[in-house]
């Protein structure tokens, strides 16, 4: 078999190969699209039920080196952001060396095929209350047609992250990062106003919305100075607070032990943090010593759900928050499979 794969198979066959990632998938689950890069050239592929045919969306044919990433349904099409993230400099990647520097920009693509639209520099793009919200040099914008273009919803101090829509689509949770310490912020979208939760000089993170839309979850780790080229194993243990939005009152729920699994390991995910359809709240944690899922429930108890020596590595959770999809090497040290 070797000998034949050999005779039948050359170096650029191989080269040829295509590399399919970033998928991700309409609220409903009715349609999926991702990237594919194919000896270089990066494309949007799509399908939807029942037969599920891909088809290709852009047709980019050149090797230039600019990322596709960040697909977002929103309508009747999808949207994408095209070019890499710049370093500490500002400089977005330039591979092939243009003498006109690429951006990072949105831009957007009809589900059916058709001209690729630029809609201008920015990054994270969320479709929302039919309105297309997205990050531009860490501050938030809004883009609901080509005449007004984009326009920013609110300006802070610092940059902003995490965007989290309330269930009500009245209210956006974010991240507020400023040097050493992050806030949770909320902006009103009736009343055009921002409040912070629990402020303080921790680092704040993973912002998630009870169903109801009456509470607010988040992740909090206290500041800690970087150690430099030295593991940090342990550390200032991180907990979870949850805000209650009529009262404005914050609780801890939950702290790490000290030692090990004090400091936060993160896993593959959109959010850290997950608020289940039964009241539970899952998050990861290392603290057996691998990174395992717990839950957190209502009475303050937490139950390890993956145990065993593995590693969960990618998690999701279903649009109704009735289950989490992970993968991870349990029972099979060298494969990923999906639980």
């Amino acid at each position: 078999m070797p000998g034949i794969l050999a005779q039948s198979s050359s170096l650029e066959d191989f080269l040829n190969y295509a590399f399919p990632s970033g998928m991700t998938s309409d609220p409903g689950g009715d349609q999926v699209a991702w990237t594919e890069n194919r000896q270089g050239a990066r494309n949007i592929f799509a399908c939807n039920g029942p037969d599920f045919t891909p088809k290709q969306l852009t047709a980019f044919r050149e090797d230039d080196g600019q990322a596709l990433s960040q697909l977002c349904f929103g309508g009747t099409h999808i949207y994408f952001v095209r070019g890499g993230a710049p370093n500490s400099l500002g400089d977005v990647p330039n591979p092939r060396s243009y003498s006109e520097q690429p951006k990072r920009e949105i831009s957007r693509v009809p589900l059916g095929g058709g001209d690729v639209v630029s809609i201008g520099e920015g990054y994270a793009p969320l479709w929302w209350n039919q309105k297309l919200y997205f990050l531009q040099k860490g501050q938030v914008y809004v883009w609901q047609d080509a005449i007004k273009g984009p326009e920013p919803l609110f300006k802070v101090r610092g940059s902003v992250h995490s965007l989290t829509p309330s269930p009500d689509g009245t209210r956006l949770a974010f991240v507020n990062t400023r040097k050493h310490h992050a806030l949770i912020g909320i902006y009103n979208l009736v009343e055009k106003e921002i409040s912070f939760l629990c402020p303080s000089l921790d680092r704040d993170q993973s912002p998630v919305w009870s169903e109801d839309g009456r509470q607010l979850a988040f992740l909090r780790m206290p500041y800690e100075p970087p150690a430099i080229f030295v593991p940090q194993r342990e550390g200032l243990p991180f907990s979870i607070w949850v805000a209650d939005l009529e009262t404005g009152e914050c609780k801890e729920r939950w702290q790490a032990l000290e030692g090990q699994g004090s400091r936060f390991r993160a896993v593959s995910a959109d959010n850290q943090l997950w608020w289940m359809a039964d009241g539970s709240l899952m998050f990861p944690w290392e603290g057996e010593g691998y990174t395992h899922l717990y839950a957190l429930h209502q009475d303050g108890m937490i139950k390890n759900l993956t145990p065993g020596p593995h590693e969960i590595q990618f998690v999701t959770q279903s649009p109704d928050r009735d289950q989490l999809w992970w993968s991870s090497n349990a029972g099979d040290t060298d494969r990923q499979h999906i639980w």
